[in-house]
């Protein structure tokens, strides 16, 4: 059986509230094990016999059949996230600001040069096997790379805290 971390995409900003404790139960009625979520940003545990794509394709209808609302979900194994981990490029950066993007397909070739449009000098970004890391060193909060989200990356993706990634590798493990 394979543990994995699934992340939601934009759940609990504005009208897209999803409880732990329902996500919880849609996650066991899909049939996975070992469910748990970690902070309430849709960060879920879980384990299964399915490959992540599976997972992905049984909880995305699930989701949106209880709440009302399509939810892009990311899968990765435990292995996925210590890699991008240990190839963190900004490994001096504040944990809270550095912001791992992980994407639901491979992002364009063309990435950087999308994001460099918005980027601040201050905002530096890597690409990292299929996610996209910006350390946002002066915040998020006025960032204009960080408000242009997914257009800016070019497809689907959920973004998480270093700090956030370290601990779902420790609830993983």
């Amino acid at each position: 059986m394979t543990r994995y971390a699934v992340l939601l995409r934009g759940i609990n900003v504005g009208r897209r509230k999803v409880a732990m404790a329902e996500l919880r139960e849609v996650a066991e009625a899909a049939g996975f094990e070992d469910v748990r979520t970690h902070l309430n940003s849709g960060n879920l545990i879980i384990a299964s016999d399915h490959e992540a794509e599976a997972v992905r394709k049984l909880l995305e209808p699930a989701i949106a059949e209880r709440f009302g609302f399509e939810v892009p979900v990311v899968v990765r194994t435990v292995d996925q996230l210590r890699a991008v981990l240990a190839a963190n490029p900004f490994p001096d950066a504040d944990p809270s600001r550095l912001i791992i993007n992980f994407c639901a397909t491979a992002p364009p070739p063309d990435v950087l040069d999308r994001m460099a449009r918005l980027a601040t000098d201050a905002e530096p970004v890597a690409v990292v096997g299929d996610e996209v890391v910006v350390d946002y060193r002066d915040g998020i909060g006025r960032s204009k790379l960080a408000g242009a989200g997914d257009k800016a990356i070019g497809v689907t993706a959920t973004g998480r805290n270093l700090r956030t990634v370290q601990k779902l590798v420790e609830l993983l493990t």
